[in-house]
């Protein structure tokens, strides 16, 4: 099937065409998507470029105290940028880790979103963030948590739908301590083999608030509930570190079950939370 390429650089224009043409897949950094096309795994009728739409390139702080990016917000640009480091540590380190230069250059937030490959490195930031996801058509703007948009399909994106921000609440690094890892095959231009986020509040070690979630070792993207509620209000100890370190793990394969990769996979994501933890 031949695929016509089209480009255009005006939000009215991108909804415009979303709303009247079917088959169409959206391109922006294309680092996703050209390797998939070239492997045969994507076909469309028509490939829009919306990389010159500088309405969705943007990294601010709105009046309600939210730090908001444009979905063609670049790696580059979010890990650089002194608002994200500021106010959202472990978005800039997790971009920061993506890909190679090139990659980072070039990738978007927003198609590492849709992309929704399961090792993708920014969700797990976005999910203990609490990010929600604007989404927008003719037919008007729909908000939604990114933890909800990932839990069935109904939630995904809709034909005519375009990803235009996300956006979260301010996490200061004064009062919030968090961490975010990744495990690879090497350590640069590797794709993640398992990641997880954690943001928390500690007062006197004691843990009065904490979100966890995981990335490339479940079948969708999650909080873990029940280990933050395993955590919560108590003492941040040695032996508190390692109960919640087997809970993880255990979690691991109540969740997901056995699979080829579960032996390694339990003990990797145990440590990844200890070496988290401990540098709160």
């Amino acid at each position: 099937m031949k695929t016509e390429f089209l480009s255009l650089s005006k939000k009215s224009d991108i909804l415009a065409y979303l709303s009247e043409t079917k088959d169409v897949k959206i391109i922006a950094g294309g680092t996703d998507i050209i390797p998939q096309m070239r492997r045969g795994e994507v076909h469309c009728k028509t490939l829009l470029d919306i990389s010159q739409c500088n309405e969705l390139n943007y990294i601010k702080q709105n009046s309600e105290h939210k730090i908001c990016v444009g979905a063609l917000a670049s790696h580059t640009d979010i890990y650089k940028n002194e608002l994200i480091r500021k106010y959202g540590k472990i978005l800039s380190l997790a971009c920061r880790k993506i890909g190679s230069t090139q990659i980072r250059n070039r990738g978007t937030i927003g198609g590492n979103i849709i992309n929704c490959a399961i090792c993708a490195d920014t969700i797990p930031a976005l999910l203990v963030f609490d990010a929600d996801l604007v989404l927008e058509s003719i037919r008007g703007t729909r908000n939604i948590s990114i933890e909800k948009f990932f839990q069935k399909r109904d939630n995904w994106i809709k034909e005519d739908e375009l990803l235009t921000e996300i956006n979260f609440p301010i996490y200061p690094n004064t009062k919030y301590k968090m961490g975010w890892a990744k495990v690879g095959r090497r350590e640069v231009m590797v794709m993640s083999r398992l990641s997880l986020a954690v943001v928390a509040v500690l007062e006197d070690r004691i843990v009065r608030m904490i979100r966890i979630a995981s990335g490339a070792c479940l079948a969708h993207f999650q909080r873990l509930y029940n280990v933050e509620n395993f955590l919560l209000n108590k003492n941040l100890s040695n032996e508190l570190i390692q109960q919640s370190k087997r809970l993880i793990s255990n979690e691991l394969i109540r969740i997901g079950g056995t699979r080829w990769s579960t032996e390694y996979k339990e003990v990797v994501i145990g440590n990844l939370l200890e070496r988290i933890l401990r540098g709160l």
